[in-house]
């Protein structure tokens, strides 16, 4: 399957325009976007800096490539669709486990209904070691089958079974399976002090990539004329397990949930992660679309794709086809522009007492930015280049998961200090206007995985 940079035959140029315009209005902030139809690229774009081509974190869609593990499993004889997590991972099973725990097993645990309590989805999973028999130690409230509840430590427990039962991570167990006949390089899955993949979040793929699953999904696990995927596991996976309705409003969570896939409006099904990362079928149409974005609207972003790429529109204009060849030429989110008139914003400062802000400008003339939030995260830590990105490197405050590049830059505009930090394979951003007070800074925020809104500094010393 090949992928074109700017590929828009086959596909209505108003749609996509459509689609354009409400990503500006409800802040969808897309990273990149590939549909294909009946099998074939019709549209494969990227925001710069950003490109298709390029794993990016894919947080809970990383679910639906768990649960093609787990179906290569049963298909192998390794595991049963009613197979005990007690049994499989007795080992991690407390002594005073909930006698209930005996009665989940992985269909309970792939179509979220296991009915363990909701806290066990908050279990700290950021220190220590031995995660599934903490989350095994925690009650069935609720008898499996009959209760959805969204629980990703649910699938991390699908993980270990998987690695139980094959004796390797779920990552180098679909390299044969899925990843290598798909053309896809191994790809980063982070993974638990245990080592053990998270399963449910973790998995870095491009766009592109992802839509190569998506489309296996749409051939009935069909590739090359070969039947890659169990297409057991591909009709139980795809089709409502769990009734979702009485816990979500949304049409999109609605629907109902299969196997780690929603159920979703038009009998179309879908994948997807935290703040942005879709990747959703449509059987009727043949048609396949994958964003990665940086989103606090997921529910937006639902409707977009829906009422715009997935429309049944079908009129257009040459005038459309133009727009929208100039429009993807000049998709993008520009470092920072810088009109030579600031001065130095160097400094401590510290907002209500534990929230503490260095900058400092070097000799290169570069600032290096350190915010500490006062909690259990890692503080932000990057260097930003004056009217150009810097490229770095940020540590993970979650053990096991990856460092991510990021792009940082920096700017003056009307005395205000612009500053932004964008990670090119991920949706974290950080985009800030620093502006100097009598007794400090007044810092307002924007972007994902930052505290959004306006916050006041007092400067405490220089640096």
């Amino acid at each position: 399957m090949n992928f074109a940079d700017t590929s828009i035959t086959g596909l209505n140029a108003r749609n996509v325009l459509d689609f354009f315009h409400l990503a500006r209005e409800k802040d969808l902030y897309p990273h990149s976007l590939v549909v294909l139809k009946e099998g074939k690229t019709v549209l494969d774009v990227s925001w710069a800096p950003y490109d298709s081509g390029l794993p990016h974190m894919l947080f809970s869609l990383s679910k639906s490539f768990l649960s093609c593990a787990a179906g290569f499993a049963v298909a192998e004889g390794l595991l049963a669709w009613d197979s005990r997590v007690t049994d499989v991972l007795a080992n991690d099973v407390p002594e005073n486990a909930d006698s209930r725990l005996k009665e989940i097993t992985l269909h309970h645990l792939l179509s979220m209904s296991s009915g363990l309590d909701p806290q066990s989805d908050t279990a700290t999973r950021a220190k220590g070691r031995d995660w599934a028999r903490e989350i095994l130690s925690f009650q069935v409230l609720h008898t499996p089958g009959e209760v959805f509840h969204y629980n990703s430590m649910g699938s991390y427990l699908v993980s270990c079974m998987v690695q139980k039962a094959a004796g390797q991570t779920i990552r180098d167990y679909l390299m044969p399976r899925l990843f290598t006949p798909l053309a896809i390089d191994k790809p980063v899955w982070d993974m638990s002090p245990d080592g053990v993949c998270f399963g449910g979040f973790g998995l870095n793929l491009s766009a592109r990539d992802t839509a190569k699953f998506g489309q296996l999904l749409l051939q009935k696990g069909m590739w090359e004329d070969k039947q890659l995927l169990p297409r057991d596991w591909v009709d139980r996976a795809t089709r409502r397990q769990t009734d979702t309705s009485k816990v979500e409003e949304h049409p999109d969570w609605a629907a109902g949930y299969g196997y780690q896939f929603w159920m979703t409006r038009e009998n179309r099904y879908r994948g997807d992660g935290m703040f942005g990362q879709v990747m959703m079928v449509e059987e009727k149409r043949q048609l396949v679309v994958v964003m990665t974005a940086g989103t606090r609207w997921m529910g937006h972003q639902m409707n977009a794709i829906h009422d715009t790429l997935l429309s049944d529109n079908t009129q257009q204009t040459h005038g459309d086809q133009m727009e929208l060849k100039a429009g993807i030429a000049s998709l993008g989110y520009p470092c920072c522009q810088d009109d030579g008139r600031g001065e130095d914003f160097s400094g401590v400062y510290v907002s209500g007492g534990k929230r503490v802000l260095r900058v400092d400008l070097r000799s290169d003339g570069m600032y290096s930015v350190q915010l500490h939030r006062g909690r259990d995260a890692e503080p932000l830590n990057v260097l930003l280049d004056r009217g150009k990105p810097h490229l770095g490197e940020m540590a993970s405050p979650r053990p096991g998961a990856q460092a991510q590049p990021y792009l940082g830059s920096y700017g003056h505009d009307q005395g205000c200090l612009k500053a932004q930090v964008l990670l090119p394979q991920g949706p974290y951003a950080w985009m800030a206007t620093l502006e100097k007070t009598p007794d400090g800074l007044k810092v307002t925020t924007r972007g994902v995985g930052s505290d959004e809104g306006e916050r006041v500094y007092e400067k405490r010393g220089n640096v």
